[in-house]
């Protein structure tokens, strides 16, 4: 308290070797303090800017999340932008398609398996069950595939040329 008092050329000196006893360390370690804070806050911005609104935004952040391997969070994600936009349940499957062909079958696997959950027309069940079987059959689960195979109503209409999984 008497410090912040005194104004004369006496308590400025008094300061001053206050300062210069102190040491590099303590300004040193002071603007890493500072910067800490500084990127903290910047890194707190970019997370509240970055929340996303509409189901492409939620669609991306699940591809990111199914990129990481977070299937949980890409659940998470993929439901939401399908509750704001139901024709990113198609692009669910053409997703799982993707990384069937880049041999990601885990991701497959969740992106078809959630196209099925979602989807509720017979023909789109039928290929998604289609696709769960032939991914199954290139895990080496043949039993499964031939679970899944069954439960197709109607083969004929799935196995066709125009079916990218054929």
């Amino acid at each position: 308290e008497h410090v912040r008092r005194c104004r004369g050329p006496l308590c400025r000196r008094v300061r001053q070797r206050h300062m210069q006893s102190l040491g590099e360390e303590y300004l040193a370690a002071g603007r890493r303090r500072v910067q800490w804070l500084d990127h903290w806050a910047r890194r707190d911005r970019m997370r509240t800017e970055s929340v996303p609104l509409d189901g492409r935004a939620y669609f991306d952040l699940g591809n990111a999340y199914v990129e990481f391997a977070e299937f949980e969070d890409a659940v998470i994600a993929y439901r939401q932008a399908c509750q704001r936009d139901p024709h990113f349940v198609e692009k669910l499957a053409e997703r799982s398609l993707q990384c069937f062909r880049t041999g990601r079958y885990a991701a497959a696997r969740l992106t078809i398996d959630m196209s099925l959950e979602l989807n509720d027309g017979p023909l789109a069940m039928d290929k998604n069950l289609l696709a769960l079987a032939i991914i199954a059959y290139e895990e080496g689960q043949v039993d499964e595939a031939r679970q899944i195979a069954a439960k197709i109503t109607s083969f004929r209409r799935v196995a066709t040329d125009s079916n990218p999984w054929m």
